[in-house]
Formats: structure tokens, C-alpha cells, sequence
């Protein structure tokens, strides 16, 4: 998938269609803020992610933009306000080496954890730049490893 993952063309024409499951307009709405704060990139990211994981119903378009929003403070935060120390040495969530906990702190909207998450979704997505860490994962696929997740 890697970088083609949201610049399929189909993608990009169905997204600005009526059939778009959430629109621009609605989710400036949820978020509290002007609809040209989001950006093309993320709208297409965030229809690609809803089909991918079949977030295609009225409950689980509900809950997941709701949990999406919450715990991103309405789209304002990508990644994890917090350091990361806390996060260091911290096998369970594999993070086996010194810098793991910073590097690997909460990304995306739902905030993915640590280095084995971090691999997990990587392979999933085919694409190893994710493991480059919180500031690759948060800005490329900020919808998509919440999905993921």
C-alpha cells in the first residue's frame, strides 16, 4: 500500500462524490472548526481508511469519528502530547531499546503505542517508513492506524 495507499485516483473521485461517508463540511461540524482547516490529504485518508475497515454504518461511523475526535481533541492532535519517556523500557509494548519510548509514543487520532505496534501496523500497511516513528505515522496515516488499531 505505502504512499499510493490514499492517492488512488478512485479513492480521490468517490471522496468529493455524494456518496462520500463523511463530508468536509461535517467533519469541520464534529471538530468545532472552519471546514478549510482540513486538508484534501486527510479527507482521502480518512474515506480510504472507513472502507478499508468497513466503517460503513451509521453506529460505527458514529463511534469511531466520536472516539477519533475525543481522544484527538477534535482533530488537533495527531500524535501523543506527552514525551514518551513514560513509555521507555517498556517491554510490553516492545520497546527494547533506548529512545523506543519517545519514538513510538501515541500516533494517529486513536493513539498507537510502542514499537511492536508500531511493526505490526508497518507490515500491515506494507510500508517500513513507519517504523521512522510517532512524526512519519501521525502525519501519513492519521486516520488509517486508528482504524488499524
Amino acid at each position: 500500500m505505502g504512499q499510493n495507499f490514499w492517492t488512488h485516483k478512485k479513492v480521490e473521485k468517490a471522496l468529493f462524490q455524494t456518496d462520500a461517508l463523511v463530508t468536509r463540511k461535517q467533519l469541520a461540524y464534529i471538530w468545532n472548526c472552519n471546514e478549510s482547516l482540513i486538508k484534501d490529504q486527510e479527507l482521502i485518508e480518512l474515506y480510504k481508511c472507513l472502507r478499508t475497515f468497513d466503517i460503513t454504518t451509521q453506529p460505527r461511523l458514529r463511534h469511531f469519528i466520536s472516539q477519533c475526535s475525543h481522544e484527538s481533541n477534535g482533530g488537533r492532535w495527531m500524535k501523543e502530547i506527552a514525551s514518551g519517556n513514560d513509555y521507555e523500557g517498556r517491554k510490553d509494548l516492545g520497546n527494547t531499546q533506548t529512545g523506543d519510548g519517545p519514538k513510538y509514543k501515541g500516533a494517529g487520532f486513536i493513539q498507537v503505542t510502542g514499537r511492536y505496534n508500531y511493526q505490526q501496523f508497518a507490515n500491515y500497511i506494507k510500508d517500513p517508513k513507519v517504523m521512522n516513528g510517532v512524526d512519519y505515522v501521525s502525519q501519513t496515516y492519521p486516520f488509517t492506524v486508528s482504524g488499524y488499531w
